[in-house]
């Protein structure tokens, strides 16, 4: 069992990672790019960051949308 001290430490860096290409590919990175900056050795796992940008993107085209 992991320490309370030692989990932490592991969600900061997860939490951080997931920032990190969630902002890089909001700001145009290359996915390719991101998922090799990351150490992906499939870029499909990168693919997951792409996908909630196109989320965000379907949700703020709703927000038009809803208000007409």
């Amino acid at each position: 069992l992991l320490s309370s001290a030692l989990a932490a430490i592991l969600i900061i860096l997860h939490v951080s990672r997931h920032t990190f290409a969630t902002m890089e590919l909001t700001l145009g990175a290359d996915l390719y790019v991101v998922s090799k900056l990351l150490g992906h050795t499939n870029v499909g796992t990168t693919q997951i960051y792409a996908d909630i940008i196109n989320k965000r993107g379907d949700e703020a085209v709703e927000l038009i949308d809803n208000a007409f």
